[in-house]
C-alpha cells in the first residue's frame, strides 16, 4: 500500500509540485504566527499568577512619599488578597560601571528570558554564601559559567548569560496608565540605556537568604507592585482596599496606583492586534490552498482512472485505493512540513524578516497536525466520493476503446 503510493507520489510530481509550494507556505506562515503567539503569551502568562482582572499596580514611588510600602503591613490591612509582588530591583557599582541588579519570587512570576548558554540561577546548584546570577552579554566582567564576581558586599556565582534582545521583567521605570498592559511589565535588555555595566538576574531564593538585612530598605525595591485580589472580590472590597491605601500611605487612584481590569482586557486585545495580520494572510492562502487541494484531487482521479481499473483486476478494491491515495497526500505533506521548517529556520537565521519570532513547542506541533489532517480531509474528501461513483467495468471499457 505504501509502495503504490509513494509511486502515485512520483507519477503526479510535477502536478505536486505546485501543491507543495502552497503548502509549504501555509505551513510557515502558521509557524510564525504560532510563534509570535507564544511569544507574547509567554510575557503575559508569565506575570498570570499575579496580574488579571482583579488587582491593583502601584507605582512604588518611595522616594516621594512619607513613608515606604510594607508587605506585612498591606497584607494584615487589605482583604480578599492573594499576592502581593515586589521584585528587587537596584544598582551596584563595581570600577566606574553602573551595573542594574535584579529579583522576582519565581513563586509569582514564573516568567524566564531565553538563555544564550548555562542553568537558570533558580535551577542551578545553590552553594552557601553565594548567590547564584544569570547575566547580560555584555558584561565587562565573568565571562565564563562558574565565574565568582564580588560587588558592593555582594557574592555572585555565574550561571548563565541572556541575550541582548530577551525582555526583564521587573526593571521598568515607566509606566504609562493610559497605555498600560502586559509588556508595561518588562524592559527589553537592549533599551537598558542607563546600563553601561550590564545586567545580573540573580536567585530571589539566595538574596532573601543572605542579604535580607539589605532588602529592606526601599532604594533596593522594584518602582512597581503588584496586589492581586481574590478572583471572587466584592466592588464594595476594592474601593475598602484603595480607601485604606490611600489614607495610609497616600496613593491615589489614577496617579499612582491602578485597577487592573481594564489594562488585562487591553492585554488580550494588543495579543490578538500583534498576529491579527498574519492571520488574515494565513486564512487567505488556506482558502487558496482548499480550493487548488480540491481541484488537484479530482484530476489527479482521472489521471490515475486506468492505473486504478488495473489495480482493481488485479484484486484491489476501492477501500485500498482510497488509501494508497492518501499515502501520496501525506507524503506530500510530510515533505511540505520538512520544507517549511527549513525555509522558516533560514528566514529566522538570516534576519530576512525583522521582528518575527521563531520557535517549537508543543502548541506548533499541534497547529501544524490540525491543519495537515484538514487539508488531507479535503484532499481526499471529493476523490473518495468519484472513486465511490466509478464503476471498474466503465474504466475498463474505456481502456478497450
Amino acid at each position: 500500500m505504501i509502495r503504490l503510493g509513494f509511486s502515485e507520489f512520483i507519477r503526479n510530481m510535477k502536478r505536486n509540485m505546485l501543491i507543495i509550494i502552497q503548502m509549504v507556505a501555509v505551513y510557515v506562515i502558521a509557524l510564525f504566527t504560532v510563534s509570535a503567539f507564544v511569544e507574547q503569551y509567554r510575557l503575559l502568562g508569565g506575570i498570570s499568577d499575579v496580574f488579571d482582572d482583579t488587582g491593583l499596580v502601584i507605582i512604588n514611588s518611595m522616594a516621594f512619599k512619607d513613608e515606604m510600602l510594607n508587605r506585612d503591613e498591606l497584607e494584615d490591612m487589605l482583604v480578599s488578597v492573594d499576592t502581593i509582588e515586589i521584585p528587587y530591583n537596584f544598582k551596584l557599582n563595581k570600577n566606574g560601571y553602573s551595573i542594574k541588579v535584579t529579583s522576582c519570587n519565581s513563586k509569582n512570576i514564573s516568567y524566564r528570558p531565553e538563555l544564550v548558554k548555562g542553568e537558570w540561577c533558580e535551577d542551578a546548584t545553590h552553594e552557601e554564601g553565594v548567590i547564584n546570577a544569570v547575566i547580560s552579554e555584555d558584561m565587562p566582567f565573568a565571562k565564563e559559567i562558574g565565574d565568582i564576581v564580588e560587588i558592593d558586599g555582594f557574592t555572585f556565582k555565574i550561571t548563565g548569560f541572556v541575550g541582548n534582545n530577551e525582555m526583564i521583567y521587573g526593571t521598568t521605570s515607566r509606566f504609562k496608565y493610559t497605555e498600560a498592559n502586559y509588556l508595561s511589565f518588562y524592559e527589553p535588555l537592549s533599551e537598558m540605556t542607563d546600563v553601561n555595566g550590564g545586567l545580573i538576574i540573580v536567585s530571589y531564593e539566595d538574596l532573601q537568604k543572605y542579604h535580607q538585612d539589605k532588602l529592606c530598605f526601599p532604594s533596593y525595591w522594584s518602582m512597581l507592585l503588584i496586589i492581586d485580589f481574590a478572583d471572587d472580590i466584592t466592588d464594595e472590597e476594592i474601593e475598602y482596599n484603595m480607601k485604606q491605601i490611600t489614607e495610609r500611605y497616600g496613593y491615589t487612584q489614577g496617579e499612582d496606583m491602578v485597577l487592573t481590569d481594564e489594562m488585562y482586557e487591553y492585554s488580550w486585545r494588543l495579543i490578538m492586534l500583534k498576529i491579527m495580520p498574519m492571520l488574515m494572510l494565513l486564512a487567505v492562502i488556506i482558502i487558496v490552498l482548499i480550493v487548488s487541494l480540491v481541484i488537484s484531487g479530482t484530476i489527479n482521479v482521472l489521471y490515475e482512472r486506468r492505473n486504478y481499473g488495473i489495480y482493481f483486476i488485479c484484486g484491489n478494491n476501492w477501500k485500498n485505493t482510497f488509501k494508497f491515495s492518501l499515502v501520496n497526500w501525506t507524503i506530500m505533506a510530510v515533505a511540505s512540513i520538512a520544507l517549511a521548517v527549513g525555509v522558516c529556520v533560514f528566514i529566522y537565521s538570516k534576519n530576512l524578516i525583522k521582528g518575527l519570532i521563531l520557535s517549537f513547542t508543543g502548541i506548533h506541533i499541534l497547529a501544524i497536525l490540525g491543519i495537515t489532517v484538514a487539508m488531507l480531509l479535503f484532499a481526499v474528501f471529493i476523490p473518495y466520493i468519484k472513486l465511490r461513483r466509478i464503476q471498474p467495468v466503465s474504466i475498463l471499457k474505456e481502456n478497450d476503446k
